[in-house]
């Protein structure tokens, strides 16, 4: 048995699930698990938000992981990627680099990269918090344009 117990986290919004199957739950699954098993690191408890915008950190699966995290249920969060947990920069940045630090829990993004032990460029792991955040407002802005041209027949670009 390992000395890591891991909290895994996985989300997938609305807006998701229909661009990228790679970013489906049970992807995001696969591959911490797959993650956990070269890493021989044991999972506590898989954390699950489907349906949840990365917009709002209200989302029923990660208060309850904040609550297990207060309880010292587990010293590590893994997640698919950071834009799981949020896409908020403010957020996610008060998350990774304040909570859970303070909480002595370990954080790994894994497409990202980043494991908390041994980061050393902190601006890298904000500046993807930010990407995901403007990422969010383009998409909106686009989507918001194509709407105004099918309804009220207008040109995309003016």
């Amino acid at each position: 048995m390992s000395s890591i117990k891991a909290a895994v986290y996985v989300r997938v919004s609305g807006d998701d699930s229909y661009v990228d199957t790679s970013s489906s739950i049970e992807n995001q699954i696969k591959v911490i698990k797959d993650y956990c098993t070269i890493n021989n690191i044991d999972i506590y408890r898989i954390y699950s938000d489907d349906g949840y915008s990365g917009k709002d950190m209200n989302r029923p699966s990660f208060k309850q992981l904040l609550s297990d995290l207060y309880l010292d249920k587990f010293n590590t969060i893994i997640v698919k990627d950071l834009s799981r947990i949020g896409r908020s920069l403010i957020k996610v940045g008060e998350f990774v680099e304040d909570i859970c630090p303070r909480n002595s829990i370990r954080f790994i993004s894994i497409l990202d990269n980043y494991d908390s032990i041994n980061y050393q460029n902190e601006e890298s792991i904000v500046l993807k918090s930010f990407l995901n955040e403007y990422y969010l407002k383009e998409c909106k802005k686009k989507a918001r344009a194509i709407l105004n041209r099918k309804i009220y027949k207008v040109p995309l670009f003016y």
